[in-house]
């Protein structure tokens, strides 16, 4: 009896493990396919009320992006500095 129990479970684990990458590629594919529908469809129902944004704001909009993303550049991969002076950086 004890064999059949563990029989089982191990097939139930292993099916459990065949229905799992579908489910999660499902998902990974639905999730950011509805993010890019919403995306293009709010700003389209918002340009339809009429309220258009004119070129000068949206340049403004962009040029702060841009100046915050220089900004924080620097500070992507840089390492704290270690006492030991074996850094990968120096």
């Amino acid at each position: 009896m004890a064999v059949a129990e563990v029989l089982f479970s191990h097939l139930h684990q292993a099916h459990i493990m065949d229905w799992f990458p579908i489910v999660a590629g499902t998902f990974k594919v639905i999730v950011p396919c509805t993010g890019m529908f919403f995306a293009i469809k709010w700003p389209y129902e918002q340009g339809k009320k009429g309220k258009e944004m004119d070129k000068r704001a949206v340049l403004r909009a962009a040029g702060k992006v841009v100046a915050v993303s220089a900004l924080a550049l620097p500070g992507v991969g840089s390492s704290p500095s270690s006492s030991s002076g074996s850094s990968v950086w120096s």
